[in-house]
């Protein structure tokens, strides 16, 4: 079955960093299946309002687990994330999708995508070379 959650952190006071400081579960009210999930809200903004108020974390983004398929995100993962990017009530214009793909008991590999608030993605790797 598929799973997910978020992914709460801080920025770099450039915003060129962010730390990723908890990765969350599925709420209770969340779905999936063998190749869908879908994440629930129950309990998230009282959750986020709590964490901004006493730690100043942020929500950077979201990830879910592809049992034996591939990190590549999926058409699905990448139009919401698009969302995500262009949403105000997330606050979040570069959410970042992490995804596990892979034998949960076996091999495994993991994707780690920025999306723009144009609703590209990039993936870290690219980032990372695009630096040096």
């Amino acid at each position: 079955m598929e799973t997910g959650g978020i992914i709460l952190g801080r920025y770099s006071d450039d915003l060129k960093y962010a730390e990723i400081l908890r990765v969350l579960g599925p709420t209770s009210d969340s779905a999936s299946g063998g190749s869908w999930f879908i994440r629930g809200i129950r309990g998230l903004n009282r959750l986020l309002r709590t964490l901004w108020m006493l730690r100043k974390d942020y929500y950077l983004g979201e990830w879910h687990y592809h049992p034996n398929a591939s990190p590549k995100p999926s058409l699905i993962d990448i139009a919401q994330m698009k969302v995500i990017a262009r949403s105000e009530s997330y606050n979040c214009p570069e959410p970042i999708l992490i995804i596990i793909g892979g034998d949960p008991q076996g091999e495994w590999s993991m994707s780690i995508n920025v999306f723009l608030r144009s609703g590209e993605p990039i993936s870290v790797t690219e980032l990372t070379n695009a630096v040096r």
